[in-house]
């Protein structure tokens, strides 16, 4: 009613208008008329319980960390549970909850060791859609499809790499020192007992 007032005498809204609308937690801006929010204090937020820590009692107020570091406040100490935080700003101290960490996704480490690719932890392993092979390839060649080379190549590359690499077996390699100790010349063998006896 103020506001219709002053437009229809003054033609604008009076500062004195704009002081008593501000009283009663409004402001008024481009032809609105706004609640205002008050301003989070942590006093406004106190949920009526305290923590008890060696270094004093501390009422605990329902702010996150952000909000309280916003309004000046630092971190103090922590609550020898670890529950909660004191945060202070040299005259007040009060008690937030410390937030919990996130619980670990417990196939993170499987998932990081298995996973193809780091794209996702999600608790499926290889969840990523399967490159196409040789066979696929040859297939869909065969199906008059046109197939890129450089693909192609990749999969070749990527079956080469999968393929496990044959080792010798260590029993063939002694059998074969043995035939080629038995194949040297037993002449050889006489030449070097003279050596060593000389």
């Amino acid at each position: 009613m103020l506001v219709d007032a002053d437009k229809r005498i003054y033609g604008d809204v009076t500062g004195k208008t704009l002081e008593a609308i501000a009283a009663q937690g409004y402001s008024y801006k481009d032809g609105q008329l706004e609640k205002q929010q008050p301003e989070a204090t942590p006093d406004s937020l106190l949920t009526g319980e305290t923590v008890r820590t060696p270094r004093g009692n501390f009422h605990i107020t329902d702010m996150s960390r952000e909000q309280i570091e916003a309004a000046g406040f630092g971190f103090h100490h922590a609550s020898e549970d670890g529950k909660y935080l004191i945060m202070g700003n040299g005259t007040q101290a009060y008690a937030i909850a410390a937030e919990q960490p996130q619980r670990d996704n417990p196939l993170k480490h499987v998932e990081d060791t298995i996973e193809q690719n780091d794209n996702n932890f999600d608790g499926l392993i290889n969840n990523t859609p399967q490159t196409p092979t040789v066979a696929d390839f040859e297939q869909r060649a065969k199906a008059g499809e046109a197939i890129s080379v450089t693909d192609l190549a990749k999969a070749v590359k990527a079956e080469k790499r999968e393929q496990p690499q044959k080792k010798p077996s260590i029993l063939k390699k002694l059998d074969e020192y043995k035939k080629q100790a038995a194949q040297q010349p037993k002449d050889k063998q006489k030449e070097h007992k003279k050596d060593l006896e000389v």
